[in-house]
């Protein structure tokens, strides 16, 4: 009987995939880390072929004893922005995964005089960044001349992250995106339901290499990948907004942050577009021909600070953070900024040591550095008008953290709620998977059991206007 549920959620550092029944239980998990390639000057990269495998790895090891056979339907969740290009017939990766994290697009907007910089603007809606698709994707074609050899033959596909796979699990026969994933490229007209050609043309780029775009919970196709070959794809989210499904964040207003390797914060909108302003609005998501509006906001270096406390020795491993950032009972003004330019080189830098600073303060730092961050965003929303209202709900492998999960709610001065998911992004992918597909209904899914723990803030506000005062003082102090 198909009475089971496979979700893969390809994210940064690793892959995880969870097989779960149809009350949201899980019958067994996998997970596969992978490598992510800094190469220097903002390039940051991964290998198309190590994430297809893991994500292959990971499902078998979640299906366990279970059979193809036995699955309703597979659900994905996959890490948005990241992109690459392959070769239609052999499906040979053209290019690495260009990251989420890469700032290759700087290369490109440097060489643009200011009145085609204005053009490029106008097309994307608004927003050029380095970081973004549009300008890394045209430095890509930059740096390679073969790719509009290889286009001209009808032989080169463009894809983000669950485009990649369904062509690898359905064996070349599927080359799709879901609309949420096309949206956040910048290269998609929503409202058009259409690739953005004047756009690509500007940037030089063949239109025809582009994915068709589907409805976030429609049928994809069928895996024809051994040990999962038969298995229905139904339904594809980006990692945060497939976050937001499992936490429950179907209503405007609620919002959830996730700290992972990177954090992002959503905020739902609502149903109709509601920019005010506000940079970074994207179709979270359209199920059932209705709908989602979000903003969000990220942070690219959150779990990957900590991780570069264990790389340097500070700490053995992450959670150990937690343990030494409370041993303080303040910060002893130790405060830490990552990724700060400085004459041209990002640098990561603590601010404040002394002979009587010992990592209890770098671990503090890096923990405390997430929340102030986090609570500069808040800051930037509200100062446009769109102020945070009620808990916001947390999740994430940093959420495990008590420290930075206490002090995010004293910072922030508002109830943090954490869902205790092992993966909740997984989670959001099962739950579109099992609507998609019939298994369960709307009504259903709203009624599946959610534990949690709560953070209330308790910090003073003389204490945390302190804290605002010191941090704002070590940011300026590196202008």
């Amino acid at each position: 009987m198909r009475d089971k549920i496979l979700a893969i959620d390809q994210g940064t550092s690793a892959t995880k995939a969870m097989l779960f029944d149809c009350k949201g239980a899980i019958l067994g998990k996998g997970e596969k880390t992978h490598c992510v390639h800094n190469r220097g000057n903002g390039y940051v990269e991964q290998d198309p072929e190590e994430l297809f495998q893991a994500a292959v790895s990971a499902a078998m090891d979640a299906m366990g004893s279970y059979t193809a056979g036995e699955v309703a339907a597979l659900g994905l969740s996959v890490q948005t922005g990241a992109f690459l290009l392959w070769h239609r017939k052999t499906g040979k990766p053209l290019s690495p995964v260009i990251s989420w994290q890469c700032r290759r697009g700087r290369a490109y907007l440097r060489d643009l005089s200011d009145r085609k910089k204005q053009q490029l603007l106008d097309i994307v809606g608004g927003q050029v960044e380095e970081d973004g698709v549009p300008a890394k994707l045209a430095q890509v074609f930059s740096e390679d001349s073969s790719l509009l050899t290889v286009a001209g033959e009808d032989n080169l596909l463009f894809g983000t992250m669950e485009s990649w796979l369904l062509f690898r699990l359905s064996g070349g026969k599927i080359h799709k995106s879901d609309i949420t994933n096309a949206c956040i490229t910048r290269l998609y007209l929503e409202e058009e339901n259409c690739w953005n050609t004047k756009g690509l043309e500007f940037l030089g780029i063949p239109a025809h290499i582009f994915p068709k775009v589907v409805d976030n919970d429609g049928y994809l196709g069928t895996v024809t990948t051994p040990g999962l070959a038969g298995i229905p794809i139904y339904g594809s989210l980006g990692d945060s907004a497939a976050a937001m499904l499992g936490e429950g964040c179907q209503e405007m207003g609620q919002s959830k942050i996730t700290y992972g390797t990177g954090a992002s914060w959503l905020v739902h909108l609502g149903e109709e577009p509601r920019r005010r302003g506000l940079k970074d609005v994207f179709l979270g998501w359209r199920i059932g021909g209705r709908n989602h509006y979000v903003w969000e906001g990220t942070l690219p270096h959150v779990g990957s600070t900590v991780q570069w406390l264990e790389q340097l020795g500070v700490v053995e491993r992450p959670a150990e953070t937690e343990v030494l950032a409370k041993a303080l009972s303040h910060n002893e003004g130790v405060y830490f900024l990552p990724e700060v330019t400085v004459e041209g080189r990002e640098q990561n830098i603590f601010l404040g040591m002394d002979f009587r600073t010992d990592r209890r303060h770098l671990a503090r730092a890096v923990l405390e550095s997430i929340a102030f961050r986090i609570r500069d965003m808040k800051e930037s929303l509200e100062n446009v008008g769109l102020k945070i209202t009620g808990e916001i709900r947390a999740d994430g492998g940093m959420a495990a953290n008590d420290f930075l999960m206490q002090f995010q709610a004293d910072i922030l001065s508002c109830d943090i709620t954490c869902n205790p998911h092992p993966d909740i992004s997984a989670y959001g992918a099962f739950l579109l998977a099992a609507l998609s597909s019939g298994m369960l209904t709307l009504e259903e899914i709203r009624g599946l059991d959610r534990q949690s723990r709560s953070y209330r803030p308790s910090m003073s506000s003389r204490h945390r206007e302190k804290y605002f005062r010191e941090w704002e003082q070590a940011k300026k102090g590196l202008r």
